[in-house]
């Protein structure tokens, strides 16, 4: 991210703490429609079962698109965001933004306000366990369409959903567990030792050696653990297994981020369907 787009990001940021976006909404610009990806999570033990979330882009093009501001917090991208919890969704640009934002907004900015005062943490649905689905589908709607103060945009997402929705494929193949793969052992120096889940539980840089075993040595090393075979994952001298593993916050710091890319790729890649009530 460019020092630039984060300075417009804390400029933002320091504008919305004294102004009401409430005030905002009024001078939404509605001819604009928007690219909007829906989906519902399925009976999958996920901590979202059943949710249906909303996220969306203005544009293909990244250097076209605008900054997002959901709730309390400005972001570079409108991902995951529980139906339930929306408010209304406006678009400001050009003469309808504060003067303060136009020559740093060239592209706009898209204000979703929250129910009940939730901020953005809230509102967002990340799930979590494994073998997870959803179901999704890609539309184009006005912004005048998203409005939710009576709980009518959820009533139709819920719908539409059901009709429309179809197996989120991206989403699957990223968190959907491979019961075959290997089981992971992490080791230190000092000789703690640790099951990890995934690769990308480590922080980057961290590793210092990864060894293959074949299911009949793994066998002898770890017991019925070894039957699809075992990764021995070294870590680098200088650091302890708990320096070198993600905390909780980094994890799921990370999952928000690559959960916003399968969207961002389902959104740009999926043809928008017609909805017909």
């Amino acid at each position: 991210m460019s020092k630039m787009r984060l300075k417009h990001i804390t400029l933002i940021t320091i504008f919305f703490l004294s102004l009401s976006a409430n005030i905002l909404v009024a001078q939404n610009d509605t001819n604009d429609s928007i690219r909007v990806l829906i989906s519902k999570y399925g009976k999958c033990n996920s901590g979202i079962d059943g949710v249906v979330t909303l996220s969306l882009i203005m544009e293909k093009d990244s250097a076209n698109m605008p900054i997002y501001h959901i709730g309390d917090s400005t972001v570079l991208f409108f991902s995951e965001i529980k139906v339930d919890a929306i408010k209304n969704i406006s678009f400001l640009k050009g003469n309808t933004l504060p003067k303060k934002l136009r020559k740093s907004m060239p592209n706009g900015l898209v204000i979703a306000n929250l129910k009940n005062g939730e901020s953005y943490p809230e509102c967002q649905a990340l799930p979590y366990g494994e073998n997870l689905f959803r179901t999704s589908f890609v539309t184009r709607m006005s912004f005048s369409d998203l409005r939710n103060e009576n709980g009518e945009l959820s009533k139709l997402a819920e719908k539409w959903v059901s009709s429309y929705g179809t197996d989120d494929e991206a989403f699957r193949q990223e968190y959907q567990i491979n019961r075959r793969a290997s089981q992971i052992l992490a080791i230190d120096t000092l000789g703690n030792k640790m099951f990890v889940k995934s690769l990308k539980d480590f922080k980057p840089s961290v590793i210092a050696d990864i060894t293959a075993y074949e299911p009949d040595v793994a066998l002898q090393m770890i017991g019925d653990k070894g039957f699809n075979g075992l990764l021995l994952v070294t870590i680098k001298s200088h650091l302890t297994l708990k320096e070198a593993l993600l905390s909780t916050v980094e994890k799921v710091a990370l999952q928000a981020a690559e959960l916003t890319n399968i969207n961002f790729t389902t959104l740009v890649r999926r043809v928008p369907i017609v909805l017909h009530e």
